[in-house]
């Protein structure tokens, strides 16, 4: 009877030592996942999935932007950087090189239009001055553009003997567009004239202007 009771006493005493044992082993197998799953987290920010439980990075994304221009390497490859409306930009150097008639003159008086290009944009003026005083007038302009950009204008009125009108009155038209290019406009001389006070229709010659819109 002695021995049995120290025999049960034994296998309590190594039932509690392996008990320890595994409890041990449980917590430094929780102690290293929780290390890997910092080194993981370290790396790059991740997004727990409620659906799925599996962590996803989280990606941004942003637009590039030109910042400045180098104006050798623009030089080299037929380019200008010039100052326009405040804004720089590059523009090719023979458009700057062979400019269109902006203002054409005639034996009873002048006609004009004018473009100019900025991002996604270009803005123009036209008018005319006459040398007899008016007493109304029609006028017409058409811009063309790349893939068949094509935008016409009319106005028209009396002038009270005026011997100017402008449009705008001041200022410029803003007009924005959706691709890069060049922009041509034109008086068309057909639609283009000022009645004068003598009974004389003094007709637009059929002034241009180009411009590059970048």
């Amino acid at each position: 009877m002695i021995k049995n009771s120290f025999r049960y006493r034994h296998i309590g005493h190594s039932i509690r030592i392996l008990g320890a044992v595994v409890s041990t082993l449980t917590l430094l197998a929780l102690v290293d996942s929780s290390a890997v799953g910092a080194s993981v987290s370290g790396h790059a920010p991740a997004i727990a999935s409620a659906s799925t439980g599996v962590a996803k990075v989280a990606v941004a994304e942003t637009t590039m932007h030109i910042t400045g221009f180098d104006a050798a390497v623009a030089r080299a490859h037929g380019f200008s950087i010039i100052m326009r409306n405040g804004v720089q930009m590059s523009v090719p150097s023979a458009h700057l090189a062979s400019g269109p008639d902006n203002t054409i003159y005639g034996n009873c008086g002048k006609s004009w239009i004018y473009l100019t290009g900025t991002h996604l944009e270009y803005h123009y003026y036209t008018g005319f001055s006459v040398n007899t005083p008016a007493v109304e007038y029609h006028w017409q302009v058409s811009i063309v553009g790349p893939y068949s950009y094509d935008n016409n204008r009319t106005w028209g009125g009396g002038l009270a003997f005026r011997t100017t009108w402008r449009a705008p009155g001041s200022g410029d038209y803003n007009v924005p567009v959706d691709d890069s290019g060049y922009y041509d406009g034109k008086v068309i001389p057909s639609g283009s004239w000022a009645l004068l006070d003598n009974g004389g229709y003094c007709t637009s010659g059929g002034p241009s202007s180009r411009t590059y819109v970048p």
